[in-house]
């Protein structure tokens, strides 16, 4: 029996922004609660906290904000030790509260804000090795898979800085759409990469455009 994957979502609390590229302290932090985080056996994701993007790249926590873990149901009494911390996302502090648990459903338009692929840091490149992996993934032919490469992105892992893209999918059958929120894209996705969600194209395509993330 295939395992049934959820995503654990935790509602935050916070006096301060955290960083808007807060990817590789989100995993440090929550690993401090949860060492298991860091171990290569567990095929969870954290997905990227969502929330008001300020001009000093920063991110406000809002009401709506959570904490998401997504991982197979069997594992949801690991992550549970999660409510009621604090922590830590690069110096910046935040309350973690109680979970809500959601079931992936399928969705015709899957969207990631970040996909880094090894080695595949051009545009040209990325989007080659992408349909490479769709198709080994799917096992099956892509070509009515539409696929959107959208804003380059950077996220900095402690002293160096790994590139990737804004990638939309449409026209995904259910079995497509199931497997890849399952299995994401790509590496990092403990850090919030490769994680895809049920999101319009059109509305990550608009939201990118234009906004490449700036190397500082």
């Amino acid at each position: 029996m295939q395992d049934v994957f959820v995503d654990a979502s935790f509602h935050l609390n916070a006096t301060e922004p955290i960083p808007l590229d807060h990817g590789y302290g989100l995993f440090a932090g929550i690993s401090r609660v949860l060492p298991e985080l860091h171990q290569s056996v567990m095929n969870w994701a954290v997905l990227p906290v969502r929330g008001l993007n300020r001009r000093d790249h920063m991110l406000s926590i809002v009401d709506s904000s959570r904490l998401t873990i997504r991982l197979p149901s069997g594992d949801i009494a690991k992550v549970l030790p999660l409510a009621g911390q604090e922590v830590d996302i690069q110096g910046y502090r935040v309350i973690v509260g109680i979970p809500e648990l959601h079931m992936l459903r399928p969705s015709k338009e899957l969207c990631a804000r970040y996909v880094t692929i090894k080695g595949a840091e051009t545009k040209a490149g990325f989007e080659e090795s992408f349909q490479r992996q769709l198709q080994a993934l799917l096992q099956t032919n892509v070509a009515e898979v539409g696929v959107h490469i959208g804003a380059r992105r950077v996220m900095r892992i402690k002293h160096y800085k790994v590139v990737g893209y804004t990638v939309g999918l449409s026209n995904l059958s259910d079995e497509q759409s199931m497997l890849i929120q399952k299995v994401g894209f790509g590496g990092k996705r403990k850090m919030g990469a490769g994680v895809f969600l049920p999101q319009s194209v059109e509305s990550l395509m608009q939201d990118a455009s234009g906004h490449e993330e700036e190397e500082r």
